[in-house]
């Protein structure tokens, strides 16, 4: 059986071609970065680079598991943007400034559920005229959401 960071830091490698590119992406010494690839051949019972005084190569078998290492790390990711995608996540502050009628007759109804539903949310509800609505332009605020990161 192999240590799935062996398998990472091996991967990293193949993407980068080079022990300290890939150690510089790790944040990890180049040494531990050859530690790790040699270990990963221990542990597959393969050969998966081949070693030069100035540089390492892949071999065809190290071809071979550096594309199953970077299918396992794009699967990876879809598992951690499917677990985001569970939970619910939208929090923040939202301003709205609207004429003072529509801010009473159709925003302000609203509120007491979007608050029920979404906890984590910040609202300010603004009836003002256009200046309010130019103050608050300058100010930073935005009338569509910023994506989340």
């Amino acid at each position: 059986m192999f240590d799935w960071e062996d398998l990472r830091h091996f991967t990293v490698f193949a993407q980068e071609v080079s022990l300290s590119a890939a150690a510089r992406q790790l944040k990890v010494d180049h040494a531990t970065v050859a530690r790790r690839v040699a270990a990963l051949e221990k542990g597959l019972g393969l050969k998966l680079v081949e070693r030069r005084p100035r540089a390492y190569f892949l071999t065809p078998d190290g071809e071979r598991i550096a594309e199953l290492g970077r299918r396992m790390e794009l699967e990876s990711f879809a598992v951690q943007r499917t677990a985001s995608a569970g939970q619910s996540g939208i929090a923040g502050e939202v301003a709205v400034t609207a004429p003072p009628a529509m801010a009473a007759a159709l925003i302000a109804p609203r509120l007491g559920r979007l608050r029920e539903q979404y906890p984590g949310l910040r609202m300010q509800l603004s009836g003002g005229h256009a200046q309010c609505v130019a103050d608050a332009a300058r100010s930073g605020y935005r009338d569509t959401p910023e994506p989340p990161r």
